[in-house]
């Protein structure tokens, strides 16, 4: 595989910016320096219990089946120096759209580069975002032309209380059942052959499986909980004062011409409560009660239930960071787009609960184009800044595409080129008026040429808008960046499992362009 970059930023430039940064983020995201930085301050700032953190996040990845490299970065952990790169997703099935794989790449290739700078280790860990309860979001596997969707019974259950459901598993099946030997079936089969009865540990060990080793570490939220009494009664007692600081620091960030990620904060503690059933639902403050389960509580019997069960209670999006850097010594957080805009919100929550902020990294982000779309592309006459307009740009046109009238134009200055070179060279046997009469005849057959082509890219429009669309339909899908679309189990048919190694090596975790990566299949 081969890459170029493109200039198209994934977020906008003035919010990575040094001084909004700044303003606004306890390290600049974009100086190398900050990582070093923030590493000194997580590991003077917390003593963790390091054995027990070793020894649990051991078991898990024992549990899902993950490879030597990741549980030797388990052990680790128990080196008072050992720190962490974090990037999470939601567990989506079969991994969900591109951009989580492009988050693990850039954790990896960051917690390689820190740990190559600091002399120290620096451990990847994939945050396998399984309290989550929107099941529609995690349901949909979508290729170019194929899409699965499997029907969970109930949109409000945790994902961590998921049994590995008939539905997820037909899901698998039937794409299963779609490939052909040619296209790496039987070691995709293997890949997917895997033994849990829950969904979550199903998704757990295909990231596991995908990312062997990388040394990648793979968690979940419930691993933690239990241990957070302190912290979820924090959160119960002091909502009042985490809803001001987020308030604020929206305000703050509008007075800066940036439209703050929480706008209405009434009502919300930013904490969820998850029943005996693994319904999880949003504990909502009104007033002098808390709404737990749909029932009114006075705080002093919330705090109590805390105490008694805080594997009961998860975060919400804007307390999940700080959740992340109170239970592990994290000095990197990959983020997407729009969770490094809603990281601009945060610093003062952490400041509150006493955790140190990490740097915030935006994480890689590309456009596979495969051997076909290559081809296509010649044919249509695209070129890399193409890529992102969409196909209706390119519809019903006039005129040749504009790399064929360039090349025509091309033609047409040489001409005036070509006859002074001849009448130069010539200029005791051709007059003026026969060079100039040459080069007139020579333009009035291109501009007849011209006018052909034309024609003949007309009668072709048909053809070539068929083209068009088969091109988008994998580069631009739905006039959507492909990497929020595209499942990269379609990249591995064409592949190989060595596609994500291969991604790996491409990509740099300080970049902050756009990758357009041509594969050779």
């Amino acid at each position: 595989m081969k890459s170029v970059l493109h200039d198209k930023p994934l977020v906008d430039r003035r919010l990575l910016s040094s001084d909004l940064a700044r303003k606004f983020l306890r390290y600049d995201p974009v100086a190398k320096e900050a990582i070093a930085e923030c590493c000194r301050d997580v590991l003077n700032h917390n003593n963790w219990d390091r054995i027990r953190l070793s020894r649990r996040l051991c078991e898990y990845n024992e549990d899902i089946g993950n490879d030597p490299s990741s549980l030797k970065n388990c052990e680790r952990l128990r080196k008072e120096n050992a720190t962490v790169v974090v990037t999470g997703q939601q567990a989506g099935i079969l991994t969900g759209p591109l951009y989580t794989i492009y988050k693990i790449i850039t954790a990896v290739n960051l917690a390689r580069k820190c740990e190559d700078d600091l002399g120290t280790p620096v451990i990847p860990v994939f945050w396998n975002a399984t309290e989550d309860h929107d099941l529609d979001e995690i349901s949909v596997v979508r290729f170019p032309e194929r899409r699965w969707k499997a029907k969970f019974s109930s949109n409000q259950t945790a994902v961590e209380h998921l049994p590995q459901s008939p539905e997820c598993a037909a899901v698998v099946r039937e794409y299963l059942d779609g490939i052909t030997p040619v296209n790496h079936r039987d070691e995709i089969g293997e890949l997917l052959e895997i033994a849990q009865d829950r969904y979550c540990l199903f998704s757990s060990a295909l990231i596991a499986r995908l990312f062997a080793g990388t040394g990648l570490v793979v968690v979940e939220p419930r691993l933690f909980r239990d241990g957070n009494t302190e912290f979820f009664a924090a959160c119960i007692s002091q909502r009042g004062e985490i809803l001001e600081r987020l308030s604020r620091a929206g305000l703050s960030l509008q007075q800066s011409e940036v439209d703050p990620t929480f706008y209405s904060l009434d009502g919300l503690t930013g904490l969820f409560y998850i029943n005996q059933d693994g319904v999880r639902r949003r504990i909502i403050d009104k007033g002098n009660r808390l709404i737990i389960d749909g029932n009114p509580q006075d705080e002093s019997t919330v705090l109590k239930l805390v105490k008694d069960h805080p594997e009961r209670f998860s975060t919400s999006a804007f307390l999940r960071p700080v959740f992340q850097s109170i239970n592990l010594p994290n000095i990197a957080y990959v983020a997407g787009p729009s969770e490094y805009r809603y990281h601009l919100q945060l610093r003062p929550l952490y400041e509150l609960l006493n955790a140190v902020m990490p740097v915030i990294r935006v994480r890689n982000h590309a456009t596979i184009v495969t051997a076909k779309e290559q081809k296509l592309a010649a044919k249509l006459g695209f070129e890399a800044q193409d890529y992102f307009r969409g196909s209706a740009h390119f519809y019903n046109q006039k005129k040749l595409p504009d790399a064929h009238e360039r090349k025509l134009d091309l033609a047409e200055s040489r001409i005036d080129d070509l006859s002074t070179e001849l009448l130069g060279s010539l200029s005791d046997l051709l007059s003026a008026a026969e060079a100039k009469s040459f080069s007139d005849n020579l333009r009035q057959h291109l501009s007849k040429l011209r006018k052909k082509l034309r024609k003949n890219y007309a009668i072709q429009e048909k053809t070539d808008n068929a083209r068009i669309d088969r091109f988008f339909r994998t580069v631009f899908p739905g006039n959507e960046m492909q990497e929020r679309v595209v499942n990269v189990f379609y990249f591995l048919e064409l592949c190989g499992l060595e596609f994500i190694s291969q991604l790996i090596e491409i990509m740099d975790p300080f970049e902050t362009k756009h990758y357009i990566i041509y594969t050779t299949e």
